[in-house]
């Protein structure tokens, strides 16, 4: 099965699980203990206590009979007694007896017994007012009783579509490939947000929020699928139909010298970056905190300010890291066109999408290889339209045992610069 079908399967079984975790009942029973003689002392009528039970219950009573009743009644009562105060209220699933005899019309159920007459206040509560009521988890989201089948159901279903691996070729193994998947993956999660509130039957400010974020989201992926379908045009006939400027292949030691210098050289590059941008973050903070100094402020400034930093860390620190992951599991291979390059699962393309080649450069030291800069084209509004470019490099390693590949690659670092 394609991989990226596989995705979007698990993807798809992953969210349905999200949502049935937090599935609600569509309706509940609220049972209310009633204390008539502490109302009736509240409200002092004119009339004596049973005549004023009769009047408030006249029409919307029901006679209790069943003798699940009794049952009902008592845990009231031991909850009574328990806390020397009227008890809270107590939710019942409306299809189980003996709540499933009870008709839309009625507001009071009586009990008769050896022990006097007791009396049960009860509402149908819907959905979209539970988060108003104290009603417990178990009750509210009825699903979470088969909680192992859904963990069971996430494990087999994650490990089927995003663990179980199969032999891929280079092009499916690519950054561009994977970003296309991960794209995928976006889409279904977009998708949730924007659905999930609606199923289940979130009616607040965060359905809003969640479905501006999905519909953020989803043309964040849109953007990602279209700029990485254009790189695997450029990189399918590299690759397959072999029409490269050159391909460079390595001994381990060498490929090992060049994995570590080039992470050394990344890892100073995202620290600094990520130290301006802490200071930035932090500054801003401090300037928002000196205007509003409210506690939804601080929430939202910290809400804001960590997860800045938790997107600049992933940036500057894991994907860096995954690469170098990648880099130290095989000793890799390059391939070199007019328009793209292929480092050991790598692309980095230029020509299409606002990107485009900057300088091409062969440097000797420390390490012989080529320094490919390129930009890539953004848009701004501030206040009006604008775009800017933002320049990153890439450092091509070329094997120094083997002299012709040295002087290929200066030759190709001068056809690179006639295309730039």
């Amino acid at each position: 099965m394609n991989l990226t079908i596989r995705y979007v399967i698990a993807s798809c079984g992953l969210i349905a699980a999200v949502l049935a975790w937090w599935f609600p009942a569509s309706v509940l029973v609220r049972g209310e203990w009633v204390d008539w003689g502490r109302e009736y002392e509240s409200a002092a009528p004119a009339v004596p206590l049973t005549e004023y039970i009769a009047q408030r219950t006249e029409g919307r009573v029901a006679q209790g009979t069943d003798p699940l009743w009794a049952q009902v009644f008592a845990e009231f009562e031991s909850d009574l007694a328990a806390q020397g105060r009227k008890p809270d209220p107590r939710f019942f699933k409306p299809d189980l007896a003996p709540f499933d005899q009870l008709g839309g019309r009625f507001k009071y159920i009586e009990w008769r017994d050896s022990s006097g007459i007791r009396y049960l206040g009860y509402q149908r509560v819907h959905a979209k007012d539970f988060p108003d009521q104290p009603i417990p988890d178990a009750l509210r989201f009825p699903l979470r009783t088969y909680w192992p089948t859904l963990l069971g159901g996430i494990l087999v279903i994650g490990y089927w579509g995003f663990f179980h691996r199969q032999k891929l070729t280079m092009v499916e193994s690519s950054t561009s490939a994977q970003m296309v998947r991960g794209a995928t993956v976006l889409i279904v999660i977009s998708l949730g947000l924007i659905v999930g509130p609606i199923i289940c039957r979130v009616d607040s400010l965060f359905s809003l929020f969640s479905a501006v974020a999905g519909v953020m989201l989803l043309i964040v992926a849109g953007a990602m699928i279209w700029s990485s379908k254009r790189e695997i045009a450029l990189l399918r006939p590299l690759l397959e139909g072999q029409h490269y400027l050159a391909h460079f292949t390595y001994d381990a030691n060498e490929w090992r010298r060049y994995v570590e210098w080039s992470f050394s050289e990344e890892m100073a590059r995202s620290k600094s970056i990520w130290l301006h941008l802490l200071m930035v973050n932090l500054v801003a903070g401090a300037l928002f905190l000196g205007v509003t100094q409210t506690e939804k402020a601080l929430s939202i400034i910290g809400v804001l300010s960590a997860s800045l930093m938790l997107f600049v860390t992933v940036l500057a620190f894991v994907f860096p890291g995954l690469t170098y992951r990648r880099h130290c599991a095989r000793t890799g291979e390059v391939y070199i066109g007019h328009k793209i390059v292929y480092l050991n699962g790598s692309v980095y393309s230029w020509g299409s999408s606002g990107a485009r080649l900057e300088s091409v450069e062969f440097k000797a030291e420390p390490l012989p290889h080529l320094l490919l800069v390129y930009s890539q084209r953004y848009w701004m509004v501030r206040p009006t339209v604008h775009t800017y470019r933002a320049s990153a490099s890439v450092r091509i390693p070329v094997p120094a045992s083997q002299e012709e590949q040295v002087l290929q690659a200066e030759g190709i670092a001068v056809q690179l610069k006639q295309i730039a």
